[in-house]
Formats: C-alpha cells, structure tokens, sequence
C-alpha cells in the first residue's frame, strides 16, 4: 500500500502512455477486452453521453469540458453500465457470504472517476475495497468509491474540498475485484447503507437532460465550416437524444476515435461471474 501507479500528463489512464482516449484506454494490460457494446450492456448506461462527447471532441470542445459539462454528475467517463445488485450475494473474504452494499458500474480500467456533487474528500485503502476515496457529504453522510487503481492525489489530499465534475480516482479492480469497476456505496449520518440505484438513475437523467442543448450549442458554433457537422445525420442525432435506447449507429463515431484496434467478441462468461460473486 501507499505505492500508486503513474500516470500520463494527460490525467489519463495509468500506464496508458500519450493522451488517454476517452473513458479509458481499451488496451490496457488488466483490462478484460469489452467491446463498448457489453460496457453498455447493463440495464442503465452511458450510451447516449459516449455518443454526445463523441460530436463534441470532433468540434473541438477539450476533455475537461466535455467531463464536466456532459459526463458529470454521473460518477465515471466514457462507456459503463450498471444492472441492480443492491444485497444481492458476495462472498470473502475467506467464507464470508455478505450482501452487496451498494451497485457495481462497469468501467475501462483507468478511466476517470468524478466527484457527483460538492464535498471533502478522503482517501483510503482496505481489503476489500482496495484503494478507495470517500466523498463526505454535509449531512454526515458520504459515498463510497471502491477498487480505484489509483486516486488523484496529484490534485486533492484527504480533506480538500472538490466539486461536481473534479476527477477524484480512477477506475480499476483494487481488493477483492476481479474486473475494473466502481462500487458505488452511499451511506447516512448513521452509518448505515442506502441503496444509490435512485441517485445513479437521477444523476445520468440530469446529464442525458441537457445533452439536446449542448450538441445543438456546438452546432451552431461549429457553422458551416465542418459539413459532416451540418449534416442531416448529426440533426437527426440531436433529435434522438431524448428517445431510447440509442440507436447503434450513433456510436460508431466514438469507435473510429477511440479504438487503436478492432474490438473482438469476448466470451463474458467472467464478467457474469464478477457480477455474481463481487
């Protein structure tokens, strides 16, 4: 422990070496080989905001604008997806059966983990959360972040205060994981667990609600110059935003920009088991 792994000047993925893509780099050495497809396979997920951010960087707008103004509340960039786990079974250490305080959102591994509201920050390590961070929230109460690779103690040490959008860690498979994700806990002045499920749901309807908006704002400033911007196609986009789901196509874009690779099919037998057991 204390030890964290470096990462690039970007504020990307650790290990990922030059500008990290967003949500992540899909190459990374302990990260099961997702196709974006199954990160978005969960009942809930980043679909439309991926797609959205994917105009977005093609108008130029940078990676700290695009986290905060289209990713944030939501907890994490780029593609993940979550399905209810609240009590369902875990098992370990050792024989220990407990239930699931909280709810699992699948990630890349190193992909950035943001703070959903305003709040103080502290950092810690157990073993089954791994490396962790708590937001403490001004009731008494706080979330929990579990199995980050590691945290932004480049920008924030315990008790620094951030804000909705600030990157706090980053996504990994710390403790007992056997695949990048974020636990997400919250927890009341008392102590005790609160399902999150109804929070996550609000925080990515908040972001979804104005994504209409900001595409058409980067529309208009994009003018005529990028023809592929004043496309039918993108209109037809901006339009789509509030249907669902998402139609497949929509994400193609994001592919081209951020896959170095063709993306194989992945037998996810062992991502049912990570589901089932962590």
């Amino acid at each position: 422990e204390g030890t964290t792994p470096a990462a690039d000047d970007a504020g990307g993925a650790p290990g990922s070496g030059g500008e990290a893509l967003e949500g992540g780099s899909p190459n990374h050495s302990r990260t099961p080989d997702l196709s974006t497809d199954q990160l978005l396979s969960g009942t809930y997920s980043t679909a439309k905001l991926v797609a959205a951010a994917a105009l977005l960087r093609a108008a130029e707008w940078s990676r700290e604008r695009i986290r905060r103004e289209v990713y944030a509340p939501v907890i994490v960039v780029g593609p993940s997806s979550w399905t209810d786990s609240w009590h369902a079974p875990r098992y370990g250490p050792g024989s220990v059966v407990r239930e699931h305080e909280g709810q699992d959102l699948l990630c890349r591994h190193g992909t950035e983990v943001l703070s959903p509201e305003n709040g103080t920050i502290d950092f810690g390590s157990s073993l089954l959360g791994g490396r962790s961070a708590r937001l403490l929230r001004p009731d008494g109460g706080f979330y929990y972040f579990a199995h980050l690779v590691r945290w932004n103690d480049r920008e924030f040490s315990d008790g620094d205060r951030v804000h909705r959008g600030d990157v706090i860690g980053f996504c990994g498979d710390t403790g007992n994981a056997t695949a990048p994700h974020v636990h997400f806990g919250w927890y009341g002045p008392d102590g005790v667990a609160i399902d999150p499920m109804r929070r996550l749901i609000s925080w990515l309807r908040e972001a979804e609600e104005d994504l209409p908006a900001l595409v058409s704002e980067a529309l208009g400033a994009a003018g005529t110059a990028d023809g592929t911007f004043r496309s039918g196609t993108a209109l037809d986009f901006v339009r789509g935003l509030g249907d669902a789901p998402l139609p497949e196509a929509s994400l193609t874009v994001w592919r081209n920009a951020s896959a170095s690779t063709p993306q194989r099919p992945l037998d996810l037998t062992p991502v049912l088991v990570f589901l089932v057991l962590f």
